[in-house]
């Protein structure tokens, strides 16, 4: 597609398309959460903090998961180094939960209520993700034949992108492959990027609507993970093959966090309801400077 957006004249620097769109994601997060802070009455500028140091060691940390993967690819400038497609997802979110996690405990602020800041803003973020992974030719999906289901929705990547080279190499001897560019593909990026847009519209409904701290970073960590296990485990192509049954092993354990998930949130809604405040921490506290309620207040 176009890995590099433009070209800096005059430097010569390539500005990658990922990079952009990764960056804009981050940006775009930090600065909308710290408004759905202000809004809910939490401190902004600390929760600025735990969202900086949380994103920063959970993009670290995801990168060096995946490249202990590589034989010989850890190393401090590929650590540094963003790239489509060279993360592990799953483990980046948990060490920016268990961060954030952390750092709101020391600083006495409910971390329920920081994740519902943060949540919608999330899903916006892996939106933007996705279509600079399309851009970058990153995580594309699996070869579509004409007549499949999804075929009138497919992609051909250009000479030399990824797709392009692994096809042609991979099936050589495949009748009607075309010369130019990739074998026809599911947009599993794109598929992906919707699915992540509708958790933002149901997380951002959520947030005007909730009972309680914690259903809506809930409803959008579920919709997350309903869409690794329907579309990212099943239509991209590099999701691991092992099979139990007719699950992959990374979709059976998406199953098992969607359990987590759930048992979570049974165990908050009841622990919400027998609670004085009833978790309604968007409505101040001790963290806020201030014990007043303010009925009515859910802006996004």
């Amino acid at each position: 597609m176009f890995p590099v957006l433009f070209t800096l004249p005059g430097l010569g620097w390539d500005v990658q398309a990922y990079g952009v769109f990764m960056g804009l994601a981050l940006l775009l997060g930090w600065v909308l959460t710290l408004r759905s802070a202000r809004a809910d009455l939490l401190p902004s500028e600390r929760i600025g903090t735990v969202y900086v140091a949380s994103v920063l060691l959970a993009v670290l940390a995801g990168r060096a998961m995946w490249l202990l993967q590589v034989p010989g690819g850890l190393s401090a400038g590929s650590l540094f180094s963003l790239q489509a497609g060279g993360s592990s997802i799953v483990g980046a979110l948990i060490v920016g939960l268990v961060v954030s996690g952390v750092m709101c405990w020391r600083g006495k602020i409910p971390w329920l209520a920081t994740l519902d800041c943060g949540a919608p803003w999330f899903a916006l973020g892996v939106v933007l993700e996705r279509v600079g992974a399309v851009l970058a030719g990153a995580d594309f999906g699996r070869y579509v034949a004409p007549g499949e289901l999804g075929y009138r929705l497919h992609l051909v990547y250009p000479e030399g992108s990824p797709a392009f080279l692994f096809h042609h190499r991979a099936m050589e001897s495949f009748r009607g492959l075309p010369e130019t560019t990739s074998a026809p593909v599911h947009p599993s990026q794109l598929y992906t990027a919707a699915f992540a847009l509708l958790a933002l519209a149901v997380g951002l409904w959520i947030r005007k609507r909730r009972r309680f701290s914690g259903q809506v970073v809930f409803a959008v960590a579920a919709m997350y993970l309903f869409a690794r296990f329907g579309i990212e485990e099943t239509l991209r192509l590099g999701a691991p093959d092992a099979m139990i049954g007719p699950f992959r092993v990374t979709q059976l354990t998406t199953l098992g966090l969607l359990f987590v998930l759930w048992i979570g949130y049974q165990q908050v809604a009841s622990r919400a309801a027998s609670a004085d405040d009833g978790w309604r921490h968007w409505l101040g506290g001790p963290w806020s400077g201030q014990g007043e309620e303010r009925s009515g207040k859910s802006a996004t």
